[in-house]
């Protein structure tokens, strides 16, 4: 009970909470006070309370009759879900995202390797390459030299900026800036290998009219050597939106965030 007393300490307030006194007849209605967020809040028989503003206000209500303070249960704590989770196909997306990366660097290095076979003086299937590539790399010396170790090095670049999507030392650079080389080299692939597959298969069904200079290099062309690009692109471009989505869809600290 709290006649005239000031409340001076959360003592109090917990023996006022154990032995609540009922209001005498006649009395103001009794006082509930209500809970109150606080960095640090008192904690008594399983109940969350506001120290400070339950302490003033049973302190102004004394003066005017006989305090109860009714015990408020505490409210279930709850995990708010992933709102990645809530979208209909994440988890879709999320589960092929990883094997896309990988996918996408297996045909980069191994793209790589050809590159750097015929960089190294290989001429096994050179020929089904065609053009002013195939004239360079017979005529050998260091301009050969060079547009194969280039082209190698590109391809690596590739095959690491995919595993940097998924792999735990990709955090070390940006998200911005990896997201952003990752989408503009998944267009560029994309782009590329798409133009040229659609181009020459028009010029190999006659759909169009074009003049072949060799028709065995066009369809190792559309078959194998863009269409390796165009896959290539298609799979960075799969990890690529996935990374983006665990990005914008999970919050902070939860699993599967990068």
């Amino acid at each position: 009970m709290f006649n005239g007393q000031n409340v001076d300490s959360a003592a109090t307030l917990v023996n006022a909470v154990d032995h609540p006194v009922i209001a005498a007849p006649g009395a103001v209605q009794p006082f509930k006070p209500q809970l109150e967020r606080l960095a640090h809040p008192v904690r008594t028989g399983g109940y969350r309370y506001s120290y400070f503003g339950t302490i003033r206000r049973c302190r102004d209500a004394a003066y005017h009759g006989v305090v109860r303070i009714r015990p408020v249960p505490e409210a279930p704590m709850t995990t708010r879900p992933s709102a990645a989770k809530d979208r209909p196909g994440t988890c879709l997306l999320a589960r092929a995202g990883t094997p896309a990366a990988y996918a996408a660097a297996v045909l980069a290095f191994a793209y790589a390797a050809v590159s750097l076979y015929w960089a190294l003086g290989g001429r096994l299937l050179l020929d089904t390459v065609g053009g002013t590539v195939v004239q360079v790399a017979r005529d050998g010396g260091v301009p050969a030299v060079l547009l194969g170790l280039t082209a190698t090095v590109l391809k690596v670049a590739g095959g690491l900026l995919a595993l940097a999507l998924v792999r735990p030392w990709g955090r070390a650079i940006p998200r911005r800036w990896l997201l952003v080389c990752s989408a503009g080299a998944s267009a560029v692939l994309t782009g590329y290998g798409g133009l040229l597959v659609a181009a020459g298969t028009l010029a190999l069904t006659g759909a169009v009219h074009a003049d072949i200079a060799d028709r065995t290099a066009l369809r190792w062309h559309v078959a194998v050597w863009d269409m390796w690009f165009l896959l290539w692109g298609l799979l960075l471009a799969t990890a690529t939106v996935a990374y983006w989505r665990r990005l914008t869809g999970d919050p902070p600290g939860e699993e599967g965030a990068v």
